[in-house]
């Protein structure tokens, strides 16, 4: 069942990050880490993780609770968000709460934006209403994982406050800045180009979001830069689901 959708605040803050997309890569222990060991998680999280930017999250979040992604991958259960959020937690004496965990198998790691779009993350368990929450995962493509995850955990009467992620490709932010929520200037464009109504009605057909204003900062700009219609992205969408 698709959860009721939540539009991002305007001064949601950008997401955290610790090293390069390449850096996680070329860890001995990403290979495995990703596939479920935790041991081999754990060590990439001590190596990677700069103490300074977890002691900056708790400073600035001291009243919220690490919840880490429990993502299925295609090789098995990624280790690398938990093993990441217990070591900030460690470091900082931030809570981990590990009510949440991923329902379906989604498979996302080196798929494409479309791909991304037309299946998403789906999750069980209920968070306590009034926890505060910073999610926790291993890495940030689009955002529909983290925009998923928020969505079910604040239908519960919780909260999310900021994001983090170990890893992070500059490419996409030369100037460190992550966007989750995107910004006035990108929802004037989707209204112009398709109409917010009209894109909320696709997106909720296609049981991606309830309302158009829950798309992420990169799922917006590619709305904007790849697709001439809302009918030539629904056909795409249902295109790739039929293809799996």
């Amino acid at each position: 069942m698709l959860p009721a959708s939540k539009p991002w605040p305007e001064d949601f803050p950008d997401i955290g990050w610790h090293v390069t997309v390449e850096a996680m890569h070329r860890h001995g222990d990403y290979a495995a880490a990703k596939s479920g060991d935790k041991l081999a998680a754990a060590r990439m999280a001590r190596d990677l993780v700069d103490p300074n930017k977890a002691a900056g999250l708790a400073l600035n979040y001291p009243d919220c609770a690490l919840v880490p992604v429990h993502a299925e991958e295609a090789s098995g259960r990624n280790a690398i968000p938990v093993a990441f959020a217990n070591l900030i937690s460690n470091l900082t004496g931030l809570p981990l709460r590990a009510d949440i965990v991923q329902a379906n198998t989604r498979g996302a790691t080196g798929q494409n934006a479309l791909y991304r779009f037309a299946f998403r993350a789906r999750f069980d368990g209920q968070m306590p209403a009034g926890v505060q929450c910073i999610l926790i995962d291993d890495l940030r493509s689009m955002g529909g994982t983290f925009s998923d995850m928020r969505n079910h955990i604040e239908n519960s009467g919780a909260s999310v406050r900021a994001m983090m992620t170990l890893a992070y490709d500059p490419r996409r932010a030369p100037d460190g800045q992550v966007r989750i929520a995107s910004t006035p200037e990108r929802w004037q464009a989707l209204d112009q180009k398709f109409g917010l109504a009209n894109l909320s009605n696709v997106l909720d057909g296609l049981n991606i979001y309830s309302d158009a204003r829950a798309l992420t900062a990169g799922e917006a700009r590619y709305l904007l830069d790849v697709w001439p219609t809302l009918d030539a992205f629904r056909a795409a969408v249902l295109a790739q689901r039929l293809d799996r």
